[in-house]
This record gives C-alpha cells, structure tokens and sequence, in this order.
C-alpha cells in the first residue's frame, strides 16, 4: 500500500527525528491516573544528580492556540497532536468534576502548560536494566511533552506518543525500524512470514523452547504427513506412554456457544478414525490455529475442547491436572487473544492506524539526516500514534489487560506456564519469549509476563512485575521469600480474571499451584490449603487485600460452596498479598484442612478451615468519624484513663464502602479486629533484632460470628468466625497488654 508524504508545517518539518534529545526518565517518576489520555511525572527529588534539562527538548508549538492554528491550515501531524491534547483537556475536565463533588477535599487540579517539547520517545529506563540475559529494548519514535504551569512543584505531562516504521522488508531502513505498518485488513502472508520469523530466531538464539523430545500429552489433533501437509485429514490420536514430540497448544475463549465442538465419550473413537474431525466444521479459531502449525511445519496440536472428553468428569478432572506439563513442554502457544470466543479466528481484521510519511534519510557514515520532505528523502519513515496509557506504563503492553483472552480464567494459567506465546491480539500480533517480548509495531521488550519455568525447580523466568532472578544459589529462606512472593504476583494477576463458571476458580490454577507445591514443600512451605501456603508465609498470606472485590457469583457455581472467607478466591476481583514493610507474626496458625471435591488435590473446594490463635477485640460503626469521601471508619473501644477512642477506615471486602449507603447494615453485624500482623517501621533495618522493635501498625482481619455458632462465657467472644474486611490500628490502640488480654483460639471458616 502507499503511504503518500505527509503534509507538514515549518515546525514538524524541522523536527529532527534522527537526533532527538532523550527523555529524562531518571529525573521523573510516573504515577497513575487511570485516565486514557492524562499521563503526569512528577520530578524525583532525590535525584539532584539527574536535574529536568532546560530546555526539555526541542521546541515545538508555544501553546495550544498555535497548534490548533497550524491543524487547521492543514499540517497532518499538529491534527493528531491536537486529537491527544483534547484528550488530555477532557481527562482534566473530568478531574474537576471528581473533585466538585467532594468540596471537603482540597483540589490538586492539573495544570500543563501545553508549551510543547519533543523528544525520543521516554519510558525505556526501566527496560535497559539487566534481565538475566534479555534482549535490549527497544522503542522507535518520539513523546510530545508539557511541563505544568507551576515551577514550584514542576510535573510532566505527555501529551502525544509517536512511533516509527517502515513499509516492507526491502525499506533501506529496514534493518534498523523493526516496525511494519498495521493495515485494516486480515492477517496476510507477509506478517505470518514475520510471525514465522519470530519463532525462528528464538529457536536459533535463545534457549527457551521445548527440546523436540518433550512428553506428549493423552491426546493431540495429528494434522498429518511429517509437516502437517493441507491435503492430509485431521485426527484425535492417543500417544503411547513416553512419546515425545513436538506439539503446538492452543489458548482461546469457548464463548457461550450452546452447542461448542467437542469431544465427548461417545464421538471418541470416530475423531480418533482417518479424517475423524471434519475441518470445515471446526470453529474459526481452530481452523486458523491448524493453518498456522502447518504453516511452522508442527503436525501435532492440543486444543482442550478437542483432547479432553468433555462429557467425563474423571477425565476432564485428570487431564486439568495435567495443564502445567501440557503447556510447558509445548514448542509453542497460539492464543487468540483478541477474540472473544471460538469463532472470532486468528486471521482477523486489525484496526488501521493512521500513517505520516515523513523524511528520515540514512547518512554515508552509518548515522542519519532528517529534513526536507519524503520526495527528496527516499528512505522516509512513516509516524504513527501509539496508545498513551500503554506508553506511561509498558506494563499494560505485556498484560494486555483489555483483550478478551485477557479477562478469562482458564486462559492465565496457560499463559504463564508457556515458554512460548504467540498472540493474535485485536490490534496487532506479538510473540512472547522467556528472553522477552517483540510487538508487529517495532516494539521489543525484555520482560515478558509472569512465568514459571516448568524445567527449573525454583528459577523463573521475567515476570510482568520484575526482573528475572540471577542464577546464583539462593539460601533457603532467600529461595522461599522469591517463591512466595512469586506466588503472590500471580495470584494477584489471576485474581482479576473471569470464569464462567465460579466453581472452577481453583481448578483453573490447578497446574501453577502443582508447580508451587514442590517449591514451596522444599522450601519449608507444606500443604496447600485453598490458594494459600501452609508454613512460614501463611499469616502474611491470609492478610490479602481487595480494592474494588465484589460478592462471588454463586449461581454460576449451582449455588454450592467455592471457598473459605479467608482464601483471596471468596470475592471476585483483585486481591492483593504480601506486605510492603518488613513485619512480625502476632496470630498463629495452629491447624487446618480442606475437602476437595474429586482427583485433582489443588481442584474444587468443598470445605476448609483452620484453628488459629489471635488477639481478636470487638469494633463499632463510628458515627463521629467518616472519610472525606463518606466512608466508614470502625471505632475500638476506650481504652486507658484518658478513655480515648481509635477510629480507623474500613476495608470491606465486599460491602460498598459509603457510610450512607451501608451504615445501618453494618450498624447490625457484631464486628471485631483478629489481629494478624504487626508492621515495623519503614526506618527499620539490621542489625537491630527484629523481635526487639515496636511495630507502628498493625493489619487486622474484620471478622463477624457465624451465624447459629455459640460464645465464650467470658467476653462474648465467639468461637467461630468468617472475614469481611480488613482495617489497619495504630501501635497505640493495641498496646502489648491489650493483645496479651484479648488473645482467643478460634475456628476460622
């Protein structure tokens, strides 16, 4: 396709592309917003050594007058710089009115300039640090930068994010612009050219895949012939016992097809017969899914609704079990990452993004030249806008967090035991390595998403949230901190997924928590209990907290029972585990249990407990003190001669959080505190002794009785309990007699 020379005002033609200053990274640190187009920095004071430069960058419009001047008289690229800075205006628009409605809060309204700087495209800091061997990053293009109007507590804002590319193989700037344009059109042979390149590269320069003589699973799709020739028929085939081979997997959204195609008792053995599985009939996906592995020359592939009988509990209990050695010895995962179920393909049309042909010329001594226009440069580059959310945080690139793939339970955990990803998302493919992660736009990262590397007991590969460990022996306690913490990053990113069915939640981690089991057991760890750890963490475990849960969906489950009050998996949504600060156990874990329902030990959940010994003191809705934004706070009662009162904010995990909403209803729970941890100070560090320093604070669990169950004679303290939130006191509030007095053995459901 064409891409005609963009038409430029004198500012964006004097832009030197080639030779841009960088963006000062080092001297900023992002915060979020959760606004898609206002993205603000705020300067690092403890980086005197990397000041804000003066000037930013290269000077482009003064203010937002000028720049609407020169869209209008017809400049192409001040008219998408425009489209971003309405963005950003909207984005401050709806702050104010946030803020409008909360008068008692005092506004930190944004104040860019939008005096414009240019410069290379920022946020690659992060990515140029070590990772265990990763490729180097990297990120074609430019940002579009504001600083704010007040000098006193200078912030960035990015206003506009740019990338670069080049329009086919044979572009002189081919080699250095890694990017091809994305057109509105179906997938093509020249990016499943690419694609096919990205797994060969991987194989010839890393070492993450899967020797060819990995264990097959109970049953493939043979696709025929040595390569998978197109003329053979498909079949259901059943490896002997010990075959090894190389097979594809793939990881895709059922949708809520009433009638799916599937494997059932009854239609085994004629889909293990020649041609048993009429590809015609096959849904989008698996069609595209079959074209592909042919294309890479793999003739054996694994689709779940296909290789596991559907219709058969034990085998369908069976094989869940045996996710983590499906997907961790395959050569390779295609997911459909950007369909939202069977039918939606691999090979679907990509929104069109908008092109700017623009001069960037290579120079005789290997460097380049920009100016003039494209006619007289005939190795233009072309421009295009990126999103601005995933540029301030890159991140949301590997997470990919707004596909439909991305929301589904089943899918995670496929993913993440994955050596290999090769997603089709809804904008554009990328290939996912344990080395790193390459996008169809030009972009390459070295980090990927959360990993467990089946083959290597306590080594994992880059996780979204950090780099990859080094391979220098771990000490003992050192290898469970990096297990457990490990853990709490990928049930805090599972935590946000969906079922379809809410019975399944555990299930679906089945085969990570198989893995975990052996880390944890060597470590130190023990048994699992309910999407916990028994052992050492199993206190900083329980205190997970949940922004924005909500109420499980029971009806998806029949009704039935999914988990204990106390395991992440009883609300749906984020929850997060692990404490910031150091900290020091105060409960104690004396004994616990669960009932699974069938063959899989880390599958569904019919009953759990534990008995645990903990302070446990009653609270009251306060009707004194509410939040700024009328939310409720828990009182304690008097405590000392001065009869002073603690008032803290209540976490409900489920509960809405507003006092006029939910008062009366929490006025008439019986809510008390079971002390769990207390944290040290953040200005604590060795050598002196942990159990010789005051904790600041202290996380409790907000627990109420169990309905029927009976009390202690002495202070009403009720002997069984179940969470519903969870609230952080001050040192002060539980003074050491305090906790000594009010320690109680419970059962906690």
């Amino acid at each position: 396709m064409a891409f005609p020379d963009a038409n430029l005002c004198s500012l964006c033609r004097s832009i030197p592309f080639h030779d841009l200053p960088p963006f000062p990274d080092a001297s900023l640190t992002r915060t979020s917003t959760g606004k898609r187009y206002l993205q603000k920095l705020f300067r690092r004071e403890s980086r005197g050594d990397a000041p804000i430069p003066d000037p930013f960058g290269v000077r482009h419009h003064r203010d937002l007058a000028s720049l609407r001047a020169a869209s209008a008289a017809g400049c192409e690229l001040c008219r998408e710089i425009e489209r971003f800075a309405d963005g950003v205006l909207a984005d401050m628009a709806d702050v104010e009115r946030w803020y409008s409605n909360y008068p008692e809060l005092t506004p930190a309204p944004p104040d860019p300039s939008f005096e414009l700087w240019v410069t290379r495209r920022g946020g690659m800091q992060r990515e140029t640090k070590p990772h265990g061997g990763c490729g180097d990053a990297v990120a074609d293009g430019f940002w579009v930068s504001t600083l704010s109007k007040s000098q006193a507590s200078l912030s960035v804002y990015n206003v506009a994010a740019f990338g670069y590319c080049v329009d086919g193989d044979s572009h002189p700037l081919a080699a250095d612009f890694r990017g091809r344009p994305i057109l509105g059109t179906p997938v093509d042979d020249g990016l499943l050219d690419r694609v096919a390149g990205w797994v060969r590269e991987c194989d010839e320069r890393h070492d993450c895949r899967v020797a060819d003589g990995a264990a097959l699973p109970t049953r493939l799709l043979d696709l025929g012939g040595p390569a998978g020739s197109a003329s053979s028929g498909v079949r259901l085939v059943e490896p002997a016992p010990g075959d090894r081979g190389r097979y594809a997997a793939l990881s895709y959204c059922w949708g809520t097809d009433s009638n799916p195609y599937v494997t059932t008792r009854a239609a085994l053995e004629s889909r293990k017969s020649p041609g048993g599985i009429d590809v015609d009939a096959l849904p989008s996906t698996f069609r595209d899914a079959i074209a592909l592995a042919r294309r890479l020359g793999i003739r054996y592939l694994w689709v779940d609704s296909l290789c596991i009988c559907q219709d058969d509990i034990h085998d369908w209990e069976r094989e869940s079990a045996r996710m983590a050695a499906v997907y961790s010895n395959a050569y390779l995962t295609v997911a459909a990452t950007g369909s939202k179920d069977s039918n939606g393909g691999l090979f679907f049309p990509r929104p069109r993004r908008p092109y700017f042909r623009v001069g960037y010329e290579a120079a005789a001594n290997g460097g380049s030249a920009a100016g003039g226009s494209a006619s007289s440069s005939p190795a233009g580059m072309l421009i295009f806008p990126l999103d601005l959310q995933k540029e301030a945080d890159r991140d949301k690139s590997i997470t990919m967090h707004d596909e439909p793939l991305a929301e589904r339970g089943w899918a995670f955990q496929e993913r993440v035991l994955s050596p290999r990803v090769l997603h089709f998302a809804s904008d554009q493919a990328s290939f996912e390595c344990i080395r790193g992660t390459v996008y169809e736009d030009g972009l390459r990262l070295p980090r990927r998403f959360n990993h467990v590397d089946h083959g290597k007991p306590g080594a994992a590969a880059a996780a979204a949230g950090g780099a990859t460990p080094s391979e220098a022996p771990m000490r003992a306690p050192e290898r469970s901190r990096h297990a457990i913490g490990q853990w709490y990053r990928i049930q805090g990113e599972y935590s946000r997924r969906k079922l379809t069915f809410a019975r399944d939640k555990f299930p679906a981690l089945s085969g990570i928590a198989s893995l975990f089991a052996a880390r944890l057991s060597v470590d130190g760890g023990g048994g699992y209990l309910a999407g916990l750890w028994r052992g050492e963490h199993m206190i900083e475990s329980l205190c997970w907290q949940t922004p924005g849960a909500r109420a499980c969906d029971h009806a998806s489950s029949d009704g039935g029972y999914l988990a204990p009050s106390w395991s992440w998996a009883a609300v749906d949504g984020y929850a997060a585990s692990g404490f910031y600060h150091q900290h020091r156990d105060v409960a104690r874990v004396l004994d616990g249990g669960v009932d699974v329902d069938g063959e899989n030990p880390f599958g569904r959940v019919l009953d759990a407990w534990l008995r645990i010994e903990a302070p446990i003191v009653p609270l009251a809705l306060s009707d004194a003190v509410q939040g700024p934004t009328g939310n409720m706070f828990l009182a304690m009662a008097p405590r000392g001669e001065t009869g002073e009162v603690f008032c803290s904010y209540a976490d409900f995990d489920t509960l809405d959080h507003s006092y006029h909403a939910m008062a009366e209803t929490v006025r008439k729970m019986r809510l008390f505190a079971l002390v769990m941890a207390g944290l040290l100070p953040v200005s604590w560090s060795e050598p002196e002794a942990e159990s010789d320093v005051a904790a600041s604070d202290y996380f409790c669990l907000i627990v109420t009785p169990v309905e029927g169950e009976g009390e202690c004679a002495r202070e009403g303290t009720p002997e069984k309990v179940k969470r519903v939130g969870y609230i952080f006191y001050p040192s002060k509030a539980l003074t050491p007699d305090v906790l000594e007095r009010s320690t109680r053995t419970l059962t906690f459901v």
